[in-house]
């Protein structure tokens, strides 16, 4: 990145850009390799110039969130790591005739958010109890458990472009498995969602969220850095099911391991590298696929 784009970058944000920063850190699987730029976004007029900035330029881009998806190559991500922050951490709740709306911006914690809505005794997310990450990747990625999502609770999403922000509302949104279909075209940023909630006691979203916990640890390992499923489940059956058919639970290479509590999960037991978790991926996907003629697609997105 020459001098003339740095400095480009550098103008249109109100916090310094950090160049050749690590990646390791800001991801739950701490692995991977140095980003070309980390830049801190905190209003919607600096993201919608970043946004014009990088298009106009060519430049690679992601918003991180919480880093619990996402596996950073050991090269690094030649491009420029977003984190929100600022108004993008803001979140408010409003009284319906029916319920509750809550309005939560990209930046917002959901674990922070679900325990909020507990203690308010807004029922609705409970499906969420354990899982990382903030509000606008579980938007992206349609996150969910239990055989619910957030879909079933958005009323509309706030996106932003280069030509400013739009609202989309539920009806023209079109959620997939671990996917979120926006239909407006490309580059665009999640900035904020609205949720639907319905008032209940909150010492049964109490009870049902303590349920949901207490299923994770039973299948979840601890204290090892791992980034939840790593592949989508194929239509009809479970990828952990497979791979565990395929017996492949424990199976290390390097540092990487096929957890034993729940075979879609990897875990880095300390000092694992990116290539040693690709290559683990590669093995699973290529036993599962000869074992039983389905191919595993990552859910990790992979940078």
């Amino acid at each position: 990145m020459d001098r003339r784009l740095k400095n480009k970058l550098a103008e249109c944000l109100n916090r310094p850009v950090l160049w050749n920063y690590p990646l390791a850190g800001h991801t739950t699987f701490g692995v991977g390799g140095p980003a070309a730029a980390l830049a801190v976004v905190e209003t919607h007029a600096e993201l919608a110039s970043f946004l014009g900035i990088v298009e106009q330029e060519g430049l690679a881009w992601r918003v991180l969130g919480g880093g619990s998806n996402v596996l950073v190559r050991d090269e690094g991500f030649d491009g420029v790591a977003v984190l929100l922050d600022g108004v993008f951490s803001h979140h408010s709740f409003g009284l319906t005739d029916g319920g509750v709306t809550v309005e939560a911006g990209a930046a917002v914690r959901f674990p922070k958010l679900l325990a909020m809505c507990v203690k308010q005794g807004y029922a609705g997310l409970e499906f969420s109890a354990g899982i990382p990450g903030t509000v606008g990747g579980a938007v992206v990625m349609n996150a969910g458990a239990w055989g619910a999502a957030i879909a079933d609770v958005l009323t509309s999403v706030d996106i932003m472009g280069p030509l400013g922000q739009e609202r989309i509302e539920a009806a023209n949104l079109q959620p997939q498995y671990r996917r979120m279909v926006i239909p407006v075209p490309q580059p665009y940023v999640v900035v904020s969602a609205i949720l639907s909630l319905q008032h209940e006691n909150p010492a049964d979203i109490h009870n049902r969220c303590d349920s949901y916990l207490q299923q994770r640890r039973l299948r979840q390992p601890k204290a090892a850095g791992s980034a939840g499923s790593v592949f989508k489940n194929p239509e009809g059956d479970s990828a952990g099911r497979l791979i565990e058919a395929s017996g492949l639970k424990g199976l290390k290479i390097g540092s990487a391991e096929v957890s034993n509590l729940h075979a879609n999960v990897i875990i880095n037991r300390g000092g694992a590298s990116a290539l040693d978790i690709l290559r683990l991926m590669e093995r699973i996907q290529q036993k599962v696929a000869a074992d039983s003629g389905i191919y595993l697609d990552p859910e990790v997105h992979i940078l």
